[in-house]
């Protein structure tokens, strides 16, 4: 966090980057750490009697596969 708060204003004001550019790269930063632990953790937030992703389940319960 000391590395980001003292680069990013210092970018700004040596005109290599604009103020926009400093929102645009906090935000894909976040995107990409949230992306990432959703598909690390997906596996543990799960049930393990949950069908994986795209397979149906029948009123019963038991998978058509």
């Amino acid at each position: 966090m000391g590395w980001l708060c003292s680069v990013f204003p210092t970018a700004v004001m040596l005109r290599q980057h604009y103020l926009m550019d400093v929102y645009a790269g906090v935000f894909v930063g976040f995107a990409t750490y949230w992306a990432c632990v959703f598909i690390i953790e997906r596996p543990k937030l799960v049930p393990s009697m949950e069908p994986p992703l795209g397979v149906a389940k029948t009123p019963s319960g038991v998978d058509q596969s």
